[in-house]
């Protein structure tokens, strides 16, 4: 498919780089933390150790909190992944809408692609849902660890290797975030060439190998209105990535694309 060599492969090798230095920077903070409240002077009779039973003992919000440091990741994710995220936005919303009202056989007249708010809302929705699976990753290896006897500093010592921070996460987190961050874009194109008086409509578009989701499958060349959402599996998305299930959006490469009507 055309779309994923000339503009999906582009944009998830764009976001590679930071996503895979963000959890290689993240694994560290996480060591950092570990030692920080999982360790005392007072040794064994820290409450991080005795007062909560093996599985339990990050109940208690003022550890866990800190430990798992969701806001600071947050912060981190917004500033050291939001940057790309926002150049895909920009460009793609551009050209697509410029796109848009070629085939439509109009001129822009000076129209730029309007996209803060929307933009602004999906950055924050991304360092969130990041940040929070990481923070979820975490609780469990600690667990494990506690439940197999090791010691403070060697869950520190191993944090790093754990599936939260490995390769294939960053590609996955890469792929996911790109193929979002376009379809959105796109979708806001589309929204805004509607307000300004064009018969426009979306279709769904597989990238038709042995890779794409039957769920997605059945999507394939469906066009709906801009602003309606597409079904499957009982879950909606106004397109790729956006049906806020992993089943449905993780790894995502399908696009939409805009479908021109006469008056």
């Amino acid at each position: 498919m055309d779309w994923i060599k000339a503009i999906q492969t582009p944009a998830e090798r764009e976001l590679l780089l930071p996503t895979t230095e963000y959890l290689k920077d993240a694994a560290a903070r996480y060591k950092d933390r570990i030692l920080k409240y999982g360790s005392s002077k007072k040794g064994n009779n820290h409450p991080f150790i005795k007062n909560y039973p093996v599985g339990q003992y990050l109940m208690k919000a003022s550890i866990r909190d800190k430990l798992l440091g969701i806001e600071e990741e947050y912060k981190e994710l917004y500033k050291d992944i939001g940057e790309p995220i926002s150049k895909i936005w920009a460009l793609n919303g551009s050209t697509e809408l410029a796109n848009v009202f070629l085939m439509a056989g109009r001129d822009l007249d000076g129209l730029e692609f309007e996209h803060e708010k929307p933009l602004v809302k999906d950055l924050k929705r991304m360092a969130m849902e990041i940040s929070e699976s990481t923070g979820r990753y975490i609780e469990k290896a600690i667990t494990r660890s506690l439940d197999a006897g090791l010691s403070i500093p060697e869950i520190a010592n191993q944090i790093g290797s754990i599936v939260a921070f490995r390769p294939f996460r960053a590609v996955r987190i890469a792929r996911t975030e790109s193929t979002r961050a376009l379809n959105r874009s796109s979708n806001q194109a589309y929204i805004q060439a509607k307000e300004e008086g064009i018969n426009i409509r979306k279709q769904w578009l597989t990238a038709d190998d042995d890779l794409v989701r039957e769920a997605h499958r059945e999507l394939e060349e469906k066009i709906i209105d801009v602003d309606e959402d597409f079904e499957t599996d009982g879950e909606f998305g106004s397109g790729p990535g956006e049906f806020g299930a992993a089943g449905l959006d993780v790894n995502c490469r399908c696009t939409i694309l805009p479908i021109i009507l006469d008056d």
